[in-house]
């Protein structure tokens, strides 16, 4: 057999698909290692960690002058010695049942994958309110229903209190806002027995992540004193006489 020419091989040299099926596997691999080690696999450096953040009480001088008063003055009394609150469920939007944070811009949600809550959102909302309201009253049994449900004797002498909200975000990086329906229902009876309505606001001193949870951790605590507060005047042993009052709208 002739040995081949020099020149044939330059005229028909090796395909590339040939060398391709080397380097291929080899740049999936390089990725891979990136993205396990928590690089960019553009500029090779660690991605930052996600921050979690966690909806609390404000501290008692963040607190509105009104609230504090109520603070130090709490006297439930009698108030439901009999009864317990079951609280929720606490209904939000679709587009805020997600880890990630959301602010709005316009008609633009930004979602910020660095930034996540460290529980749903809406056990969030319903902890803080439990919190808020046990502070209120303390001489009534509060159980929300995501963390202590009741057991089933307790349920259907209870009070129900279920939360909608509309809204619950930051906006244009200066203020959050807080737009949700309220109402308590005796499970007994299946009848309502007192309801709100709320559309809160708060504008930020700073454009950071920190204030923007402060302030809606406010958002929801000032929630929570306004329904302990509508408990307080419309409800109480023995009657559970319900409220004749319409809704109101608190900015």
């Amino acid at each position: 057999m002739r040995e081949k020419d020099p020149i044939d091989l330059i005229s028909h040299p090796v395909p590339f698909r040939t060398s391709c099926k080397i380097c291929l596997p080899l740049s999936i691999i390089l990725l891979t290692a990136l993205m396990l080690l928590g690089c960019s696999p553009l500029t090779g450096k660690p991605k930052p960690p996600p921050q979690y953040y966690l909806l609390s009480l404000p501290i008692a001088d963040q607190l509105p002058k009104t609230a504090t008063a109520q603070l130090q003055n709490k006297d439930a009394g009698d108030l439901l010695s009999a009864r317990a609150i079951v609280l929720g469920p606490v209904e939000i939007p679709a587009y805020l049942d997600r880890l990630w944070i959301v602010k709005r811009m316009d008609h633009q949600l930004l979602i910020s994958y660095h930034h996540k809550w460290a529980e749903p959102l809406d056990r969030g909302i319903e902890r803080v309110l439990a919190l808020r309201i046990s502070e209120e009253l303390p001489g009534v049994e509060i159980y929300p229903i995501s963390f202590n449900a009741p057991a089933t004797a307790i349920y259907n002498r209870a009070l129900i209190l279920t939360v909608n909200c509309f809204r619950f975000e930051a906006i244009d990086d200066d203020k959050v806002v807080l737009k949700a329906d309220w109402s308590i229902t005796d499970a007994a009876r299946q009848k309502q027995l007192t309801f709100g309505s709320v559309d809160y606001h708060i504008m930020l001193d700073q454009n950071s992540w920190e204030a923007i949870i402060t302030g809606m951790s406010r958002l929801v605590d000032r929630l929570g004193l306004e329904i302990a507060n509508k408990i307080r005047i419309d409800l109480y042993e023995p009657s559970l006489i319900p409220s004749a009052s319409t809704a109101e709208t608190v900015r």
